[in-house]
């Protein structure tokens, strides 16, 4: 609401408090731990310290601000297309309006777009809001790894392996800055070379995941750097389809039809430290959990578990019950689900 008292004259004339609590809602969703409302105020206080310091004009830091609250105002670490969807939300915005030119249009665009690449656009507007947008490489490696551990949560349903080797790739062609930031960037890619993460694995059918589930696995998250959600299968039956919740998109996924400690094994292949995660509802689920752990740890001696109890009000769903209250009235099993 501050921001919108602020910059409501700025951002376009006559935005609606609407249109800006849908853009503050995606600025704030969960999977956004880098490219959040954090990241808008630091580019915001950048620009107005621009302004001050009489490197850009008044007009000019106008049209940056515009830039500063649409150029993520679409992000999915998942896609390859955010600045586009960005520059179509922004335009879809000024058709509503319809008081941006044609050029500010075009030119807010184009600096969206900009933002993409890893090279200095040549166009000088362009390339001061760039350079904020980055400017977090310049910082102390204190700051870099705080920074890093952000864009690591935003990975979490990227293979450890994968992300670190594209991190890194992504870091070196960040040198070239200068001589002290180029000092710190490769010290941070030091640290995600050698990084050992800690991880948690939820294993289970989960046919249908539900809201128990969802309890457990949130608990889980503080205490690990990364949980997986492992989805066994029945090797002795035909491979079902895994119904995979949206509100699960950005975990990393694994399937499994074989032991858990193999999958144990492979997941700590890449470089982690792993913990089985188990979610208990009451005193029988402990004792068939123990039992299993026995049998665990004779093929896997050093394996750690977690036992995490479900909340009270979670303690009678199963994926079973709902699975029956599906046959009879599927609304009624509707609220049970993610």
């Amino acid at each position: 609401m501050e921001f919108y008292e602020k910059y409501k004259d700025i951002i376009i004339t006559g935005l609606s408090l609407d249109t800006y609590n849908d853009m503050v809602n995606r600025w704030s969703e969960s999977h956004r731990f880098y490219h959040n409302l954090n990241h808008l105020n630091y580019i915001i206080e950048k620009l107005e310290k621009s302004y001050f310091d009489g490197i850009i004009t008044e007009p000019e830091r106008n049209k940056l601000i515009v830039v500063a609250f649409f150029h993520d105002i679409v992000y999915n670490p998942k896609a390859d297309d955010n600045e586009s969807q960005s520059v179509r939300y922004f335009i879809e915005k000024c058709k509503d309006i319809g008081v941006a030119t044609d050029d500010f249009i075009d030119d807010v665009s184009m600096m969206i777009m900009d933002t993409k690449y890893r090279v200095k656009p040549n166009d000088s507007l362009s390339s001061i809001f760039w350079e904020i947008d980055n400017s977090i490489l310049d910082s102390n490696i204190n700051k870099l790894i705080e920074y890093e551990h952000q864009i690591f949560k935003e990975y979490q349903w990227v293979s450890y392996d994968v992300y670190k080797e594209n991190r890194i790739k992504f870091l070196e062609s960040s040198l070239g800055r200068n001589e002290q930031s180029d000092r710190n960037i490769k010290e941070l890619i030091e640290y995600v070379r050698n990084r050992v993460i800690s991880v948690g694995v939820y294993t289970g059918t989960f046919k249908f995941f539900h809201i128990g589930h969802y309890d457990i696995l949130e608990k889980s998250k503080p205490m690990f750097d990364k949980v997986i959600i492992a989805f066994g299968q029945n090797p002795d039956k035909e491979e079902e389809e895994i119904i995979i919740p949206k509100r699960l998109e950005f975990n990393q996924i694994e399937k499994y039809d074989g032991l858990v400690t193999d999958l144990l094994n492979k997941i700590e292949k890449y470089g982690t430290i792993v913990t089985l995660i188990r979610g208990i509802r009451n005193g029988a689920d402990l004792s068939y959990e123990s039992n299993q752990l026995s049998f665990i740890r004779d093929l896997r001696p050093n394996t750690n578990v977690i036992f995490i109890p479900a909340d009270k009000e979670y303690e009678h769903i199963s994926s079973s019950a709902i699975r029956s209250l599906m046959k009879f009235d599927k609304d009624a099993a509707k609220k049970y689900l993610i």
